[in-house]
């Protein structure tokens, strides 16, 4: 067992078995309590399972990101935090081959930081990930 896992409090435990299951799990606490040594084990499972390509890591800022080897959201989609419509996000994204190919191999997203994201962007990246997602997988969580 890897020993980040193994020296996991109780809570820390609950999420890494929600993980593990497939649910969709949100970490929540006050800062310095062990969020992200949470998210390190799960990230690595997830890209070990997935393969890097289908794993986005992300936060709203690139310092939170730096924290999770992962990248600012805004990098992600490959849009400036300007007020878009969710339709003309998608044109840009289609628009951009790299950026959609990243999106369109994407199985499995982790957002650190979440509460610094405003929610409008949650449904934004929600609808930009269904939309290039395969038929078969748009109802999936």
């Amino acid at each position: 067992m890897d020993p980040i896992v193994a020296s996991f409090d109780q809570g820390q435990r609950a999420v890494w078995a929600s993980f593990l299951s497939g649910t969709n799990v949100a970490v929540l606490g006050p800062a310095g309590c062990g969020k992200s040594r949470v998210l390190q084990p799960c990230i690595a499972a997830a890209r070990r399972d997935h393969g890097d390509a289908a794993v986005l890591v992300m936060s709203w800022t690139w310092a939170a990101a730096r924290l999770i080897d992962g990248q600012a959201y805004h990098s992600h989609i490959g849009a400036s935090p300007v007020e878009l419509s969710k339709e003309r996000t998608l044109e840009m994204v289609m628009s951009k081959p790299r950026i959609r190919g990243i999106l369109e191999r994407s199985h499995v997203v982790f957002i650190d930081e979440a509460p610094t994201f405003p929610a409008r962007h949650f449904s934004l990246l929600e609808f930009v990930l269904r939309s290039l997602s395969p038929t078969h997988m748009q109802g999936e969580p």
